[in-house]
């Protein structure tokens, strides 16, 4: 893996401590925050939570001394995450939307976007961990702390890529996260 690592970036503690541990392992770090609703929406429905999540993750970068990029995919969201769901609830089916913007989104225009800003990997805050096996394979694995784990929602994440996604939170429990966020 290269030097390079784009940061998934919500404003919360979990990514802004994933940023932190990321630098910390001697990476040259960038931080990115997508958004998925568009404006005319979120003041139509009073939420603008998104863009306080991107004021959030700026400074969040601010303060780690990193640069810090929004993309927005609205679109791509509506189509492949939203529609979806739709179309599985009014046919009885189960929808899993997390499953779909992982896979789509997150792992997936998120993925090119950080590899468009020149990053050799992209690191989330999921609580997941990425190992390689005796053959050489990459594999998806639960993380330590199994109240937290989030490995389920990214089976359908395209394996080509898992060698080059980090997940820094997959060895810590959420009360460890806690603590260094604090100090």
């Amino acid at each position: 893996m290269g030097k390079r690592v784009t940061v998934a970036m919500s404003g919360g503690v979990d990514s802004a401590v994933a940023a932190l541990l990321v630098k910390r392992q001697g990476f040259e770090v960038n931080g990115i925050t997508m958004k998925v609703w568009s404006d005319a929406e979120r003041v139509r429905d009073g939420d603008l939570s998104a863009d306080q999540n991107c004021i959030d993750a700026k400074a969040i970068a601010d303060a780690l001394d990193m640069p810090h990029h929004v993309v927005e995919y609205g679109g791509e969201f509506y189509a492949r995450v939203v529609n979806r769901f739709l179309e599985d609830y009014v046919t009885g089916r189960t929808p899993n939307p997390c499953v779909e913007c992982n896979k789509h989104i997150k792992f997936g225009a998120l993925y090119r976007s950080a590899i468009a800003l020149g990053s050799d990997a992209l690191a989330t805050g999921h609580y997941a961990r990425i190992c390689t096996d005796t053959n050489g394979n990459t594999l998806l694995k639960t993380a330590a702390d199994k109240a937290k784990d989030q490995s389920y929602f990214l089976w359908a994440v395209n394996k080509d890529i898992l060698k080059n996604i980090i997940f820094p939170l997959g060895d810590y429990t959420k009360p460890e996260i806690r603590e260094i966020a604090a100090a």
